[in-house]
């Protein structure tokens, strides 16, 4: 039970905190410099990252609930594919950057589908343990 618990944890800060860079890496992007609602939707990302990260955190592992885990479970896969998603459907607009830039997005997309992957199995596992303490001390 620990175990999951811890790697849950850790799985849980890596994404967040992954989050919260990629979110400060845009805002600094020389690319974006200088636009005001940049600045305004960033700071938007980052309160939502931080409100997610209490709920999640108090939910799942403080209060060793299920129901949030079970979101997350669901929704998780979403998040996953949601940006193929918008490639396919601005595919001319996507491929009509330098190759560079291509490879930076395709490498940015696999570097955070490998953590929401990580993630999903750790609320997964966690939550089927707190399934069993709570049917544990059901009984």
């Amino acid at each position: 039970m620990e175990k999951v618990r811890k790697s849950w944890l850790i799985s849980f800060w890596m994404i967040n905190l992954a989050r919260l860079v990629a979110v400060i890496i845009l805002l600094i992007s020389p690319k974006f410099g200088g636009e005001k609602l940049l600045y305004l939707v960033g700071g938007a990302m980052m309160i939502m990252v931080l409100i997610d990260m209490l709920i999640s955190y108090n939910c799942a592992y403080e209060k060793r609930g299920t129901a949030w885990l079970l979101f997350s479970i669901i929704f998780i896969p979403l998040t996953i594919i949601s940006p193929w998603i918008q490639y396919a459907i601005t595919y001319s607009e996507f491929f009509s950057q330098s190759g560079v830039d291509i490879l930076k997005v395709i490498a940015g997309e696999l570097f955070f589908g490998a953590l929401w992957s990580w993630y999903w199995f750790n609320c997964f596992r966690l939550r089927k343990a707190n399934l069993g303490l709570k049917r544990a001390e059901g009984l």
